[in-house]
């Protein structure tokens, strides 16, 4: 049986939560924009710029 709560590894719990807007998108950091091509990651799962 899988255990849902390892999927995400404790720093990426820990960035998405420290970075979580009100309307429950995560604005990333200037540095991870570079790296992964997005800015903010919707609440929906969508990702923009």
């Amino acid at each position: 049986m899988h255990d849902s709560r390892s999927l995400l590894d404790p720093a990426t719990a820990a960035l998405l939560e420290q970075h979580q807007q009100a309307d429950g998108s995560v604005s990333l950091a200037d540095v991870l924009t570079r790296y992964l091509g997005y800015k903010v990651i919707n609440a929906d799962g969508t990702t923009s710029h």
